[in-house]
């Protein structure tokens, strides 16, 4: 099994995720491990000084939607990129 299979595995399943997102009262669960190694900037988030301990860090930007997280997060796992046709329009005006 190639490593982005594995990881789109680990993804979808959500199995030992030890952080969650929270994206308009959406949970979203994720492994510290992939997301700190893949962003500086949610290496900052989950480790830094101000990481909350209970590590649910809640996404407050109102541009950012639940659907529109979840393919970032998915592309850190996967390398893979899917935009829906509205996100499309969204970046594009």
């Amino acid at each position: 099994m190639a490593l982005a299979s594995a990881f789109e595995k680990v993804f979808e399943s959500k199995e030992g995720a030890d952080c969650t997102f929270l994206v308009h009262n959406q949970e979203l669960p994720a492994h510290q491990f992939i997301l700190a190694n893949r962003s500086p900037v949610l290496k900052a988030m989950i480790k830094g000084p101000m990481a909350p301990q209970t590590q649910i860090h809640e996404i407050k930007d109102t541009q950012i939607t639940f659907d529109g997280f979840n393919n970032f997060i998915k592309f850190l796992y996967t390398e893979k990129c899917e935009v829906s046709f509205e996100m499309l329009q969204f970046y594009s005006v």
